[in-house]
């Protein structure tokens, strides 16, 4: 909670989005976080993540007319180089793959 915490307090001016893997609308937020160059929290993550988001946490960028995209799911989305993205657990040794 403390990662957590000290999260939210950085980025209090910024539009910081916070949601979990079981929210049924993180995937716009995370579009729109990703577009717009906003602070994007994940909280709560276990030891499984959705596929979909995959294509960010490998920051498989790709380079079309000039202009930097990440494919999430069907759509292409605009990747801004202010964008951050943050994985909190309360696991205690998570083992991720």
């Amino acid at each position: 909670q403390q990662a957590v915490g000290w999260i939210k307090k950085m980025y209090t001016g910024d539009s910081l989005i916070i949601k979990t893997l079981n929210d049924p609308d993180f995937l716009k937020h995370l579009e729109l976080a990703i577009q717009f160059g906003k602070p994007f929290l994940f909280e709560s993550v276990g030891e499984e993540f959705d596929p979909i988001i995959d294509p960010v946490l490998e920051k498989a960028i790709i380079v079309e007319n000039g202009t930097k995209c990440v494919i999430l799911g069907d759509k292409k989305i605009e990747w801004d180089e202010k964008f951050s993205l943050f994985l909190c657990t309360k696991l205690g040794n998570p083992v991720y793959s």
